[in-house]
């Protein structure tokens, strides 16, 4: 029996230098993801050009507040309904170093007029002598001497189209036929322009003066010319 442990302990201890001395198996080899057709950018043989930036287009200055007429243009300052408040305008923008003239303009307002007429006349001279036949009636008239109905005889100018319809039946009573003829009713308003480029803010129009607005003018040549100026449609 003593043998017999021996020899198993004799066993265990060879089977146990044999696994402290035989060399350990190699590791499994590593699995490689599947790469398609993927190329490294090393791998190429001349890399690709850089991206270009992208530009950005400049944004358009902004000033905020500003009233400015166009480019090459005239700013003006109105309405204004008589010419001595232009003019007192014009004196407030010269004590600021700003050129300005007086420009008067016509505005047609969403009214109408209404003209009591006879119709124009082949000539001058029988205007004339239909409108002294006119007056030795006693009727208020004129001759016309320009325009759509030059050498017509005007009998009157009404507000309103009932009030000309009721002249029209009193001069046909008198043996006349009159036509009424509807005209567009325009006021007459001052502007004060300042020079090419001039441009006003807020503060600079209320600083002038109460209900001023600004408005663009259109400028053929220089400041001074008022011929050359015309306003700019809205």
């Amino acid at each position: 029996m003593k043998y017999v442990v021996l020899l198993l302990l004799a066993a265990n201890g060879a089977y146990f230098a044999w696994e402290w001395t035989s060399p350990s198996p190699p590791p499994p080899p590593a699995i490689q993801p599947d790469r398609g057709n993927i190329v490294l950018v090393s791998e190429l043989e001349t890399p690709p050009p850089p991206a270009a930036p992208v530009e950005r287009p400049p944004e358009p200055d902004v000033v905020a507040g500003s009233l400015a007429a166009p480019s090459g243009g005239c700013a003006g300052l109105g309405p204004l309904s008589d010419l001595e408040q232009a003019q007192a305008l014009v004196e407030r923008l010269a004590g600021r170093n700003i050129a300005g003239i007086v420009q008067p303009l016509d505005e047609l307002l969403e009214a109408q007029d209404y003209r009591v007429l006879i119709d124009p006349a082949p000539s001058l001279e029988a205007a004339f002598r239909k409108l002294h036949e006119l007056q030795s009636q006693d009727i208020d008239s004129y001759v016309i001497a320009q325009g759509e109905y030059a050498l017509a005889i005007s009998l009157g100018v009404y507000s309103t189209e009932a009030a000309a319809e009721e002249a029209q039946a009193d001069i046909q009573d008198k043996g006349y036929a009159p036509s009424i003829v509807a005209m567009p009713r325009t006021v007459r308003q001052y502007w004060v322009v300042a020079g090419v480029g001039t441009t006003f803010d807020d503060a600079q129009v209320a600083a002038l003066g109460d209900d001023l607005a600004v408005r663009p003018f259109v400028c053929a040549s220089e400041l001074g010319h008022p011929d050359s100026l015309t306003a700019r449609e809205q």
